[in-house]
């Protein structure tokens, strides 16, 4: 209601807080506002850049705009001072007058002086950030082959093409949404166990990214080659993203998902069987050649995609 008493929430961030009647008070009329007071080691936060890269980190996928004033350079055409079309006025006289003096033939007309100048000049305006809806939220009969290699390629930074991928919608004890990829990516031999211990697996609650690398979300020798998305609205958001890993909601949640990277890694493999067996049985008498350029018109098929996958 507009016409409700204005409180005053305020916290150092020490894990208590205070709630007061605003002295003022209702001078909002409706809404929220927020200040926040950084300290000195913080203030990077107060550049237009980081506080972008963390929208976009954190809250891109969230169903509300998130609106941030950016300062955009322009250029604008200006009139000129009656001193300074004088003096162009002057300038151009002189070195008329000086050509003239050196016997240096003029034959082009006097062009007039510029009565304009192009000014840059800053601006603040208004710009959405997070534009992207989630994917994982839309119904997958509605959403194009070209739409899921897109998103992994915004998820992942990656230009490849994923061997697979599986989008589903886990129920139950537990509900979330996800979107699997399984990468053609080849697995650093040299890395350590700290980095292949990391699930790169990215946890939304309510669309809100939470956490992308988690000990033991899934077993260790799926991190190397399993990206994705999980969001669910039964993860809490208030506690910290360093406990949210110990939660036995999360330990739940590792399961389901592990379960699916091997049905979707089964399915590939079985797929890939059937059609070596076809390729077998109609390759008998055929020359190499014609073998090879059957594999490279059926490059993409599951065959393929596994055997390069398994290679890797």
């Amino acid at each position: 209601m507009n016409n409700e008493d204005q409180y005053i929430w305020k916290s150092d961030a020490s894990g208590s807080y205070t709630i007061i009647k605003d002295p003022r008070g209702n001078t909002l009329g409706r809404g929220t506002m927020i200040k926040l007071f950084l300290k000195q080691d913080s203030l990077e936060f107060l550049k237009e850049s980081r506080i972008e890269d963390v929208i976009k980190r954190y809250s891109h996928f969230i169903h509300f705009p998130i609106l941030l004033y950016k300062v955009q350079e322009r250029t604008r055409e200006v009139p000129l001072s009656d001193e300074e079309i004088a003096i162009a006025e002057q300038k151009a006289a002189e070195e008329r007058l000086s050509k003239e003096e050196s016997g240096e033939k003029i034959e082009e007309p006097i062009e007039p002086v510029q009565r304009t100048k192009k000014e840059t000049y800053k601006e603040k305006e208004l710009q959405q950030i997070n534009s992207s809806k989630p994917i994982w939220l839309r119904d997958p009969k509605d959403i194009t082959e070209s739409e899921y290699l897109s998103f992994y390629k915004t998820l992942t930074n990656n230009s490849d093409t994923p061997t697979s991928y599986n989008h589903f919608n886990a129920e139950g004890e537990i509900n979330f949404k996800s979107i699997l990829y399984i990468t053609t990516d080849k697995p650093n031999m040299f890395a350590g166990q700290e980095e292949t211990s990391k699930s790169k697996i990215k946890i939304f609650v309510k669309r809100v990214l939470i956490g992308d690398e988690f000990d033991e979300l899934v077993p260790f020798w799926m991190n190397p080659f399993v990206r994705g998305v999980i969001d669910s609205d039964d993860i809490p958001l208030n506690v910290s993203r360093e406990t949210v890993s110990q939660l036995k909601i999360i330990k739940i949640i590792g399961k389901k998902v592990s379960k699916k990277v091997i049905e979707t890694l089964t399915k590939l493999a079985d797929t890939a069987v059937e059609e070596e067996k076809y390729e077998l049985e109609n390759n008998d008498n055929k020359d190499i050649d014609e073998y090879k350029n059957y594999v490279k018109e059926h490059y993409d098929n599951s065959a393929f995609k596994y055997a390069t996958f398994y290679k890797n």
